[in-house]
């Protein structure tokens, strides 16, 4: 047995974004939940954010590049229905699913609507940023589905963090 065989040597690359400006007034408080974003999983379940924490960190992400944010905002499809987006800004229109302690089967077709109202969106692209913290979410057969119809719908989607990321990189 030679372990030498078994053995990989890797370089690891790291990338740091520029500093992102966020108004705060306890500068303790913000700390402690950007910490929570983005090292959710170090804390209890009990401990980690709620939705409502995770929209107002995103909307300070948004207006902190000085970007005008509409928060639970209507705009009209394809067929001039209504669809409330959670944030709309000039450029994105945003939906935060949160899958923590819900029945994903019941999610299903709530799914399938969004990713057709993201596919017949042509007033801003949509994003969909979803909040699930189960451990193992890729052996979920619900949770698989779900993304899957995103997917086919050429929808673009991110957890939680790589939202965060992404909002800091483009917005």
């Amino acid at each position: 047995f030679d372990i030498d065989k078994y053995t990989e040597y890797f370089i690891n690359d790291f990338c740091f974004d520029k500093p992102k400006m966020i108004k705060y007034d306890n500068i303790e408080d913000i700390v402690e939940r950007l910490n929570k974003i983005y090292f959710r999983f170090e804390y209890d379940k009990k401990e980690r954010p709620s939705k409502a924490d995770d929209k107002k960190i995103i909307e300070q992400l948004i207006s902190a590049k000085g970007k005008e944010v509409k928060k639970d905002e209507y705009i009209y499809g394809s067929c001039n229905e209504k669809i409330k987006y959670d944030f709309v800004t000039e450029d994105y229109n945003i939906k935060i699913f949160d899958f923590d302690g819900k029945n994903l089967n019941k999610l299903i077709n709530s799914a399938k609507t969004w990713a057709w109202n993201c596919m017949y969106n042509d007033k801003g692209k949509s994003v969909i940023i979803y909040r699930y913290s189960e451990e193992n979410a890729q052996y979920n057969a619900e949770f698989k589905i779900i993304m899957d119809i995103f997917k086919k719908a050429q929808t673009t989607i991110y957890d939680i963090e790589e939202g965060m990321q992404w909002l800091q990189a483009n917005n």
